[in-house]
């Protein structure tokens, strides 16, 4: 049993340190810099918490995981997510100290239910101006169903439409 113990966990450290490599790729793929909008659910139900911490202090901790994988030249604007999108950062910038003490100020007040829609919109808003080739949106969310409206395909389309137009998908 002690082998078989020793080995699944050599399995999922294994696992864990490929996941890890894996992401940083995904980070570090295409050329040149990257534009990134990070979208953060400012909604009511990020203020529940769970093991004694909130789930809009975990999408703080997320914010800046996805800052330190960004290579130097990306830049970087943040918005939180309410029934409209609200800046915070509100055009891609490469100053990381600015955007981490950005984070640090935010405090999980509701912004009513997130218009997912709105956020987008303005992300793709927010990347059709910035200057960098690649393109990214990065959307942290605890994803209660109430802000999802997935029947809508033609809002979903016209989203679709809109972000084809940018430089790079």
């Amino acid at each position: 049993l002690v082998g078989i113990g020793l080995v699944l966990l050599l399995t999922a450290a294994g696992l864990s340190i490929s996941e890890q490599w894996l992401q940083n790729r995904r980070w570090a793929s295409g050329t040149g810099g990257k534009d990134i909008v990070i979208l953060l659910d400012a909604s009511g139900s990020m203020q529940m918490q769970t093991a004694g911490k909130t789930n809009f202090a975990r999408a703080l901790e997320e914010a800046r995981a996805v800052i330190d994988a960004a290579d130097e030249e990306d830049a970087i604007a943040i918005y939180l997510a309410g029934a409209a999108a609200r800046p915070v950062v509100a055009r891609p910038t490469t100053d990381r100290k600015l955007l981490v003490e950005r984070l640090g100020q935010l405090t999980p007040t509701a912004y009513g239910a997130m218009d997912v829609h709105k956020a987008l919109h303005a992300a793709v808003d927010v990347l059709g101006q910035a200057v960098n080739p690649g393109k990214r949106i990065v959307l942290i969310t605890d994803a209660q169903k109430l802000q999802w409206d997935l029947d809508d395909q033609a809002r979903w389309n016209f989203l679709l439409d809109r972000a084809a137009q940018l430089t790079s998908r």
